[in-house]
């Protein structure tokens, strides 16, 4: 009995980790997708002074 007890614990913990990994590996990405499309936004909207030859 303890072990199945024990067994169930570490079931336990380990589907905790994996979502607690999982939330941050996705708050990651939403952090590296902001800043990418701020820098895109930039680019765009920027005021630099480019020359276009053709």
């Amino acid at each position: 009995m303890a072990q199945a007890r024990k067994r169930k614990r570490a079931s336990e913990s380990s589907k905790t980790t994996t979502k607690q990994l999982a939330f941050f590996a996705a708050l990651l990405v939403l952090i590296g997708s902001s800043i990418g499309l701020y820098l895109a936004y930039e680019d765009l909207i920027g005021e630099s002074d480019v020359e276009v030859i053709v």
